[in-house]
């Protein structure tokens, strides 16, 4: 949580810094200088951004617990938002987002007409959640928006082995918990009109950081 207070401190600097500089190079504080038409989000626009995160801390759990000389595998997270600017200040939308990890190792064993043989074991886990999202933009630059979110839906869950051991029982298992949440705080750097880069800081499903690119439509 200290880590969330420390990049809305950092993103209210950098968004202090854009609307000054964005404004002129001598400053300008008028009235206009915060008006809808300079913000780099207001009412009306639409976001789509695409994203990677990580770091994958139930690939950590994986190694831990099975031990192999193999350490685990992880894709994601990876997804994308929408978000809809209901005001200037106010977006509503959608989180989607998977992930996967799994670990891979070898073992000798002996087959039932007696032949020693070796089996490959595989298994993981993969999630897929989806959280309608609201976002609150506090920036007052043309360049740079600043934002923290709450997002809260639907995940699930299946864990999933793989093997050539025909006397092993790869049968998938569904997980229990249908909840997904997230609460963050991030900001994007417009480098045109319509695409900007995104980087998010945050606690729940999507990983504790993430990037990626955002496209205002």
């Amino acid at each position: 949580m200290r880590k969330l207070f420390t990049l809305l401190f950092t993103l209210s600097t950098i968004s202090i810094f854009f609307s000054q500089t964005d404004a002129n190079p001598s400053v300008d504080f008028s009235e206009n200088s915060t008006d809808a038409s300079n913000l780099a989000v207001s009412e009306g626009s639409i976001l789509i951004s695409a994203y990677y995160g990580g770091p994958n801390l139930n690939a950590n759990i994986l190694d831990n617990n099975l031990g192999t000389d193999n350490p685990a595998v992880s894709i994601g997270p990876v997804g994308g938002t929408f978000s809809y600017m209901v005001t200037d200040a106010v977006g509503i939308g959608l989180d989607v987002n998977y992930t996967d990890i799994s670990i891979t190792w070898n073992d000798n064993s002996v087959d039932t007409n007696g032949t020693s043989v070796n089996y490959e074991y595989k298994v993981g886990m993969s999630t897929v959640r989806i959280m309608p999202r609201f976002d609150f933009h506090f920036g007052t630059s043309e360049k740079f928006a600043p934002y923290v979110g709450l997002a809260a839906g639907w995940r699930t869950r299946s864990y999933y082995t793989e093997t050539t051991d025909p006397s092993y029982d790869d049968a998938d298992i569904e997980g229990v918990n249908p909840i997904a949440f997230r609460i963050a705080a991030g900001g994007s750097i417009f480098l045109t009109n319509s695409l900007g880069i995104n980087l998010e800081l945050g606690l729940g499903g999507g990983g504790l950081v993430r990037g990626g690119l955002v496209f205002k439509l």
